[in-house]
């Protein structure tokens, strides 16, 4: 196996392979494109993926991955890349002191577990973070600040967005019969291909996670403004006679029915009481027939 490694980002590199005799134009061009999204296709050479990549300078940040492709031959790999990116150079960490890859799709499943290896880091924060927020709402029934939700939803979000872009080319690679691979290869892509669906379910699991935590918070919310509410109508039941007999009190009884009456004043009191009565009646009613 050979494997050629071109950083496009060096314009003398870029250079030579416009000049690359061994690649037809249609496949110099994909090579030196840029990739708007992740997926693979067949060329004259081989099979072309095209992929985010993580940068070989950033610690476990999925935020600015880098442009990467990679084109599998029969006994000759070739990675693009625009700057630095974290498969080749721990590709070339391995090959140092390693010579167990031996073709070209032993080399894009260990590109493929080192893309997706520094997640189990990753993973591992977001789950110990979202078994702390469980463990402080549910076993404290403290609801744990917004910004700490949403920021682990926006990380679970990142990571899931990078291993994605991974599945969406090696799937394909691995399930497709009219892609011709000997079996040891085709294997070796289905372990690849089951190990980053695992992460992908660890990421899912979170994300649910998340999704009921942030459902049982919106609950506690609804049932704390559910309390006040019957606490500030308890308050208005307490009050409410008081504030009738008030009014009913301070009334300035000139100009009422039957002013000079002696029984006047007790007549629209009964009034009302009467009316009071017939609307309570009428709501109670409709209440019930509701609840049919």
């Amino acid at each position: 196996m050979t494997w050629t490694d071109i950083d496009i980002s060096d314009e003398r590199e870029r250079d030579w392979l416009r000049s690359w005799a061994q690649l037809g134009e249609d496949t110099k061009s994909l090579l030196l494109g840029p990739v708007r999204f992740s997926h693979s296709e067949p060329v004259h050479e081989g099979v072309l993926l095209s992929l985010k990549a993580v940068r070989g300078d950033k610690a476990d940040g999925f935020d600015q991955p880098t442009d990467f492709r990679l084109l599998i031959g029969k006994t000759d790999a070739v990675t693009v890349r625009s700057g630095s990116a974290a498969p080749v150079d721990e590709l070339r960490r391995y090959l140092r002191s390693n010579s167990s890859l031996k073709t070209p799709v032993d080399l894009l499943a260990f590109m493929i577990s080192g893309m997706t290896k520094r997640l189990e880091t990753v993973i591992f924060d977001l789950t110990m973070a979202t078994d702390a927020l469980e463990d402080q709402l549910l076993d404290v029934g403290t609801a744990p600040p917004p910004e700490a939700l949403i920021g682990l939803q926006q990380r679970v979000f990142r990571a899931r967005r990078q291993i994605k872009t991974v599945q969406q080319v090696l799937s394909p690679i691995a399930t497709d019969p009219a892609v011709a691979l000997a079996s040891r290869d085709r294997e070796t892509l289905a372990r690849s291909s089951n190990h980053v669906n695992r992460y992908i379910e660890a990421l899912d699991d979170c994300r649910t996670r998340l999704r009921m935590l942030e459902d049982q918070i919106e609950a506690q919310r609804a049932e704390s403004m559910t309390r006040s509410s019957l606490e500030l109508t308890v308050v208005a039941t307490v009050f409410l006679p008081l504030t009738f007999i008030t009014g009913l009190l301070g009334m300035n009884v000139a100009g009422i029915p039957d002013e000079h009456d002696p029984w006047g004043f007790w007549f629209v009191t009964s009034l009302s009481l009467l009316v009071a009565l017939l609307a309570w009646l009428v709501l109670r009613r409709r209440m019930h027939d509701k609840r049919r």
